[in-house]
């Protein structure tokens, strides 16, 4: 209505309320409010409480859509101009930031001091830290770095009633009482609208490359195996579908599916996985191919985004 378009247009301003029909919701609108800090949000929050409005926090909106259909929408609360880093510490390998800012941005920006937050979720480029931490997703190299549930060590989130509470921390070894980070992480919203997150950070391989086969699906399964019990510690193991392959544009002769093995590390490291992987591969006649790229970020990226496009057949 025109008086919560005027109520919420009093805290945020009017040029960040608008109507909002992107929800996978009834026919019917909702208005979308973008603060710009905590306190506009708690706001926002304390008057949606008193008005009985049901609300849905939201990043980069990618992943509204999932799990069950929302049956009611009244006000969606974007942290879209929430994008500062609020702290980082490079010693202690520690960065605070907003909910809003992308994670491409936040890697970036640690980028100038040889870090970066090791996740890699589906993304296009659009994904927000709160997004991520509230979906919980995780990519390929979740298999060597982990999920966010165990990169996330602190957070301010704000409860329905515009109360901020505290989790952890921004030391590392924080392990004092329930780990509500954990209860955050994967919630989709439904237990608050996260503001801030602290991160434990890694510093950034100095090289990275990937192996690539081709050969039957039966082929690259063993293999696989083969390089997981030979212990030498890839950070992903992919296997993809010929349309994939192409979409990804990764050059390639043949039919076959794919086999995608990622390392990273020190220079000296990197070479001996590759080498010892190459050699695996030799073992195998049903492989019909295999390379070693060392410019491989692109392939990953593009992994990365694959599930976020609108239509696709692989």
């Amino acid at each position: 209505s025109e008086d919560a378009r005027s109520l919420l247009s009093q805290i945020v301003g009017t040029e960040n309320v608008i109507s909002s029909q992107r929800l996978y919701v009834s026919a019917s609108p909702c208005l979308e409010v973008a603060p710009a800090s905590a306190d506009e949000a708690c706001e926002v929050l304390r008057l949606a409480a008193n008005k009985a409005w049901a609300v849905v926090p939201a990043g980069a909106e990618t992943w509204l859509d999932a799990g069950n259909p929302m049956r009611r929408v009244d006000l969606v609360i974007s942290t879209r101009r929430m994008q500062r880093i609020i702290e980082h510490e490079p010693a202690d390998l520690v960065a605070t930031a907003e909910a809003g800012m992308t994670l491409d941005t936040f890697n970036a920006e640690l980028g100038r001091a040889g870090q970066w937050l090791a996740l890699d979720p589906p993304d296009d480029g659009r994904a927000t830290l709160g997004g991520v931490v509230a979906t919980g997703m995780s990519g390929a190299q979740s298999y060597g770095f982990g999920s966010s549930r165990g990169s996330v060590i602190g957070m301010r989130v704000a409860l329905a009633d515009g109360r901020i509470i505290k989790a952890g921390g921004r030391v590392v070894k924080n392990v004092a009482g329930y780990d509500l980070c954990k209860l955050f992480t994967g919630s989709y919203g439904t237990l608050g609208l996260i503001l801030e997150l602290t991160f434990k950070l890694r510093p950034r391989p100095a090289r990275t490359s990937t192996v690539i086969a081709f050969g039957t699906l039966d082929s690259l399964m063993h293999a696989a195996r083969a390089t997981l019990d030979a212990r030498l510690l890839p950070v992903a193991v992919e296997l993809l579908s010929r349309g994939v392959v192409e979409r990804l544009s990764i050059p390639n002769e043949g039919t076959h599916p794919a086999m995608l093995i990622r390392y990273a590390g020190m220079p000296e490291t990197v070479a001996y996985q590759c080498k010892q992987t190459i050699n695996l591969l030799r073992n195998d006649p049903m492989i019909a191919s295999y390379s070693v790229f060392d410019e491989d970020a692109s392939y990953w990226r593009g992994l990365a985004a694959l599930p976020l496009e609108e239509a696709h057949t692989l």
